[in-house]
């Protein structure tokens, strides 16, 4: 399921037998200072069965002691995207976050996906444009 893409990634790992989610880590040293975002490469692909999904979800941790978070919470991994897997952290805190390699900064839930159930979209519509088409 999981394929180390980049020398210096890490195989994702539960901390607990009961996690849900499984800790994804840094592959590189990064510093983010505050309200800064930045992009971190895990040096991980996953090959996700058909009908399922990956979330990429914030850990309480880094959220709850140094107001650091992924950003477009939670990042959706669909199953037929087979890149390294990066993760997009923002910064909330009042002073600059340390990124080290091997730190788990993420963690990734698998979920099934129910798009068989939904009927064919019709190309006919008079939305056109995409992100804010419907306006404010």
């Amino acid at each position: 399921m999981f394929q180390i893409v980049h020398k210096d990634g890490y195989v994702p790992h539960r901390a607990t037998y009961g996690a849900a989610g499984f800790d994804l880590q840094s592959r590189e040293d990064v510093v983010i200072q505050p309200n800064e975002s930045k992009v971190i490469n895990t040096g991980v692909a996953i090959d996700i069965p058909n009908g399922h999904y990956a979330m990429v979800c914030s850990r309480s941790g880094l959220a709850a002691k140094h107001n650091v978070f992924v950003l477009n919470a939670p990042g959706i991994i669909d199953c037929d995207y087979h890149d390294e897997v990066k993760i997009i952290l923002m910064n909330l805190g009042t002073t600059p976050f340390v990124v080290e390699r091997g730190h788990r900064i993420a963690q990734l839930v698998f979920a099934k996906s129910d798009l068989e159930i939904l009927p064919p979209i019709s190309a006919d519509t008079e939305r056109k444009g995409g992100l804010g088409s419907t306006g404010v």
